[in-house]
């Protein structure tokens, strides 16, 4: 067997371009591939060239990379999801790492079968094609101008505040994925119609429900949460592959009530960090009317379905 070894190798040693989507689908199942790239220089759409200086390994999680970019000496940290979109481009290896690699696959692969895993889950396979954030009409215009902030960068602006303060304490808890707190993730939620929306329901004509494009999961860090961020009970998963352990019976059920911590189950979250950028909302959807907005560029509309 061969046991892999990281490379820090001189740059012109990077000899071999392989993708990095099908590089993250293979090592979905054979995570322990991850520190043959250390030392490997990766291309981002927007950061440029960077190289990949630390590797994580977490007991239960998906791995950590860690990339300090050229262009600005920043270090930037991705989970290994992030290797499957299309923001990063291409990951420049060595010979020897590109060794190692051909050399794990055979091990792994058959010889007449592409180097890729099964189908990774997506929110599609589960009749999810959106997911939703809901604010205060109020709100509307800072959001499209400055996008939908974590709890700690919304509080410096002036804005209409629909959440439960007692809840909202106990989101200062640090998640154990990536050890933030849970106030520094943009929330969306899976299903709208849930408690959070039926509590505020003497409020629905005052709120917007903002259907957001599942794009922004693949260009973004993000938390999958099972319930309520807020409750003790709640599991935090950092990968896909994990969705098919979310409530679906409740997330997909007319009624909450009648299940078992339905509740809490029923507002399970997506956490983006840090926010979420207007050009990830794809509409804006009401209860009864549009209020009256300068220079929306978004379509709106009237879905009383969404409210209670």
């Amino acid at each position: 067997m061969v046991t892999p070894k990281s490379s820090d190798n001189d740059k012109d040693q990077y000899v071999k371009s392989i993708s990095s989507v099908d590089f993250a689908i293979f090592s979905s199942n054979h995570i322990e591939l991850w520190p043959i790239i250390k030392g490997a220089i990766i291309h981002h759409s927007t950061w440029g060239a960077g190289k990949i200086i630390r590797i994580e390994q977490r007991l239960g999680y998906i791995p950590l990379i860690y990339v300090l970019f050229e262009n600005n000496k920043e270090e930037k940290t991705f989970n290994s999801d992030s290797f499957k979109s299309s923001v990063i481009e291409a990951i420049n290896i060595s010979e020897a790492q590109n060794e190692a690699l051909q050399s794990w696959k055979k091990q792994y692969t058959p010889i007449s079968q592409p180097m890729r895993a099964d189908k990774h889950p997506c929110f599609s396979d589960f009749g999810v094609n959106s997911l939703w954030h809901m604010t205060h009409n109020e709100n509307i215009i800072t959001i499209l101008d400055r996008g939908i902030l974590n709890h700690c960068d919304a509080n410096q602006f002036n804005r209409v505040d629909i959440s439960d303060p007692d809840t909202q304490k106990w989101r200062q808890r640090t998640e154990p994925c990536f050890g933030r707190k849970i106030h520094e993730y943009a929330p969306l939620y899976i299903n709208p119609r849930n408690p959070m929306m039926y509590v505020r329901k003497h409020l629905q004509s005052k709120l917007c429900l903002l259907e957001i494009s599942l794009s922004v999961l693949s260009e973004n860090e993000y938390l999958i949460a099972d319930g309520n961020a807020a409750s003790r009970d709640t599991k935090f998963y950092d990968s896909m592959s994990s969705l098919n352990l979310l409530p679906w019976d409740v997330l997909r059920s007319d009624s909450w009530s009648d299940k078992e911590g339905g509740k809490r189950k029923r507002c399970a979250e997506i956490l983006v960090f840090p926010r979420i950028e207007s050009k990830y909302i794809k509409s804006l959807h009401f209860y009864n009317h549009i209020p009256s907005f300068d220079g929306v560029d978004k379509p709106m509309h009237i879905t009383p379905k969404l409210y209670f």
